[in-house]
């Protein structure tokens, strides 16, 4: 590993503990029973956007939510077996995602999280 390589991922640890926020991931790993790896990480949320969308046509009155989330996390947190794959999901705090963008550079992940939900 290079030097310059090391003193990236040092200074990312050091965001991590001054922004960085600790939660509950559950990955899918592709094979087994329960389909998940459990592990909490710390991670750094870049961007979260809620966007409601009020329907009330034809009768019908329902609310669609869609949440977008941008998170950054080392690599060497992720369990080994993890599936970070676009259209994969994973659980954050008890609640499912679906990956829509999903990269690997310099030893950190950057996801893209989508949820839709009504009510």
């Amino acid at each position: 590993m290079s030097e310059v390589y090391q003193n990236f991922l040092d200074a990312f640890s050091t965001v991590l503990d001054v922004d960085g926020s600790t939660h509950f991931f559950g990955f899918s790993d592709g094979c087994s029973p329960d389909g998940r790896l459990y592990a909490n990480l710390q991670v750094l949320w870049v961007k979260n956007i809620t966007t409601d969308f009020h329907l009330h046509t034809h009768g019908l009155n329902q609310v669609l939510r869609h949440d977008e989330r941008l998170l950054m996390m080392l690599s060497s947190d992720v369990p080994d077996g993890a599936r970070l794959y676009v259209n994969d999901y994973m659980d954050v705090d008890n609640e499912s995602y679906k990956i829509v963008s999903s990269r690997l550079k310099d030893g950190l992940w950057n996801l893209t999280l989508n949820i839709l939900g009504s009510s």
